[in-house]
């Protein structure tokens, strides 16, 4: 039985491109409400969606802006995902321009985003879904976020060092976030962790 997200809000940032717009797509086909956060205007692959909404002028770099991405989405907010990311060519040592650069999208975005999340979800109720099983359900909590970090969250990989920083960070803030929140659900997901998907989950250390 496929998992139905019907009738739930989701938000995501950088939802334009690469994994992010792949998650965008999946979350649609499951039957959510997608709030699209990037600085680029839509994709074809996006055209003509139903359920979906898509701010292509959200820079998350600054608070203001995803104050004001969050609290245009009405009723419940269900779940975040953090995808928002850049990967740009460093060299041996990134310029400080550019570490700069990197951390403020992959880090400060990630921050400034999940904690206009946070402050919305805590004042929810919890809730559920269909669980795998006919007639069974599965907690959502509160509501659910996930940041997307990368195989470079958990170790270091030359001529990415501002990279590797950030990715760091986004572990970091994760595993910090899911303690301190304990009615939401706050997971990582590292792509390209030896061609595999690792999980963070609460409580891991």
């Amino acid at each position: 039985m496929a998992t139905t997200w019907t009738g739930r809000t989701i938000a995501i940032t950088g939802g334009g491109s690469g994994i992010g717009l792949a998650t965008t797509l999946a979350l649609l086909n499951a039957g959510a409400n997608v709030y699209v956060a990037d600085v680029a205007q839509a994709p074809k692959e996006l055209e003509g969606k139903a359920n979906l909404h898509y701010d292509g002028n959200c820079d998350i770099t600054k608070r203001e802006s995803c104050k004001k991405f969050i609290d245009s989405i009405p009723g419940n907010l269900d779940g975040l995902v953090n995808c928002a990311g850049i990967c740009p060519v460093e060299g041996k040592m990134a310029p400080d321009e550019l570490f700069a650069r990197i951390l403020s999208i992959n880090v400060t975005g990630s921050w400034n985003m999940g904690t206009e999340a946070i402050q919305r979800m805590t004042q929810q109720k919890g809730s559920s879904i269909a669980g795998i099983l006919p007639g069974s359900e599965r907690t959502l909590g509160a509501g659910v976020i996930v940041n997307i970090a990368s195989g470079a969250s958990l170790r270091g990989i030359a001529g990415l060092g501002a990279y590797c920083t950030s990715k760091h960070a986004v572990l970091g803030m994760t595993r910090s976030w899911a303690k301190e929140w304990p009615t939401l659900r706050v997971n990582a997901i590292a792509p390209g962790e030896r061609d595999r998907h690792t999980t963070i989950k609460r409580g891991d250390k």
